[in-house]
């Protein structure tokens, strides 16, 4: 094989750096040595082979002097030849420039990609600053949204109570209409009346009150009494520790007959059409006749000719409103007072106040005297239904109601037919019109209110 050689001066491979390379022996010359390099080998030819035998490996730690940029640390590998009688070494060297080259374009390459990281990291951290910023945006706009939800829907529960209240005062203004379209064909219809008598030289009759005033005014009445009931009154009868046997049956008497009960001496002693005609008891001559003297007259009368009875006593009531109203007023207290004084007391609380309670008990017999008074200035009759005209119930009977503690619900038939034990409440029946006609017609004020019998296992039609 033949040497490989380059255009190097020979003065460049120094023969101790040679020497160097080669392992000592007291033989060799080493400037016989023959050195000849090749832009990646370096070949030494030893003239005596004999000295080193087959095999060689190169001393390390050296530096080539000729050729700077290389150490034997970085010879790659070596060829023992052979060739005759010479020994030729071959070293290969790296090529470290390019590698040097190479490692600097993987540096830069490197630096590139870095920078570019950087970069990359640089626009990451911006977007996610970016992305945090946003979502901070959002959840204010949340919270925002929350809030306004929160008060939409305050807005919308009050547009509902609102759209309640309004509904409630619709179907109210549609009632008024139609009770004002009522008084108004009754204000027609009295004018017309009262022009037509006074064309005639008759009676100009007081404003006539409408049918549902009046049932509301005796509502208004009853659950007054109602209410002094259960402020006042006993839970039972048992809680008077005092009560004897004798009392305690005229009690249910008096109850079962409407005779001393608040109820019984509202409708059958305040509803009497002369009860303002009652003597003061202070008085010894009275200067008006009493409630029989003239009940006398008005039932003979009624024998005669009812219409005519009506209106004499409508038009007495009427006349003498104003100067008996105060004597009304006056007897109604004196019946109060006497009422508690005899078997009522029996059913009020032990610690009733007197005071208190006969007070109020007073005021709402001077309001009962009040509506009777009006009601008996009208042309119609009343008619107080107590117990005796009613022995059994009938829910078809537009004037009967049980009492609530039978849980009856409307157009319930289960205690039909059911004895009567008590009446509560009595019923007000009205008789006629106002132009003293048709008594053979009546109309419904006030409801019967019964307790029954429920044990009674006959059912009546």
């Amino acid at each position: 094989m033949e040497d490989e050689s380059v255009n190097d001066p020979p003065y460049l491979y120094d023969p101790e750096m040679v020497a160097a390379m080669v392992p000592k022996h007291p033989d060799t010359d080493t400037k016989r040595l023959r050195v000849t390099r090749s832009q990646s080998s370096l070949k030494i030819v030893i003239p005596n082979p004999r000295l080193y035998g087959d095999s060689y490996r190169p001393q390390t730690g050296y530096e080539i002097a000729s050729m700077p940029k290389y150490s034997i640390d970085e010879i790659e590998a070596h060829n023992v030849r052979k060739q005759g009688e010479q020994l030729s070494l071959e070293f290969h060297i790296k090529d470290l420039q390019k590698e040097q080259q190479g490692l600097h374009a993987s540096a830069l390459l490197l630096q590139n990609t870095l920078e570019n990281l950087q970069a990359a990291n640089s626009m990451t951290n911006t977007a996610v600053n970016s992305l945090q910023q946003q979502f901070e945006s959002f959840r204010t706009e949340e919270e925002e949204l929350n809030l306004k939800i929160i008060s939409l829907r305050q807005i919308l529960e009050g547009l509902q109570r609102t759209h309640s209240t309004t509904s409630a005062l619709e179907e109210r203004i549609q009632q008024l209409e139609s009770e004002n379209g009522d008084l108004i064909n009754t204000a027609t219809s009295l004018q017309k009346q009262a022009f037509k008598n006074i064309e005639k030289g008759g009676w100009a009759p007081k404003e006539a009150l409408p049918d549902n005033l009046i049932r509301e005014t005796f509502w208004n009445l009853q659950e007054h009494i109602r209410l002094w009931s259960r402020k006042y009154g006993a839970e039972a009868v048992s809680e008077q520790n005092d009560l004897q046997e004798e009392t305690g049956n005229d009690i249910v008497r008096d109850l079962r007959e409407g005779g001393n009960g608040s109820q019984g001496y509202i409708y059958t002693d305040i509803f009497h059409p002369f009860f303002p005609f009652t003597p003061d008891p202070v008085r010894t001559t009275p200067d008006l006749p009493t409630p029989a003297q003239l009940d006398r007259i008005y039932r003979d009368m009624r024998l005669v000719n009812v219409s005519k009875a009506h209106l004499w006593r409508s038009e007495t009531l009427r006349n003498l409103f104003f100067q008996i109203r105060y004597s009304g007023q006056q007897a109604a207290e004196h019946l109060m007072a006497k009422l508690l004084s005899g078997h009522a007391r029996y059913l009020c609380k032990l610690d009733f106040d007197l005071g208190s309670g006969e007070a109020e008990l007073q005021n709402i017999g001077k309001k009962a005297v009040d509506l009777a008074q009006s009601l008996w200035t009208q042309r119609e009759f009343l008619v107080i239904g107590i117990q005796k005209k009613f022995p059994v119930f009938k829910s078809s009977c537009i004037i009967m109601i049980a009492h609530r503690l039978h849980h009856l619900d409307d157009e319930d038939e289960r205690l039909d037919g059911k004895k009567v034990l008590l009446c509560v409440q009595p019923a007000i029946i009205a008789k006629g019109n106002q132009d003293a006609e048709d008594y053979d017609k009546i109309k419904g004020w006030a409801k019967v209110t019964m307790f029954l019998d429920e044990t009674d296992g006959c059912n009546g039609p």
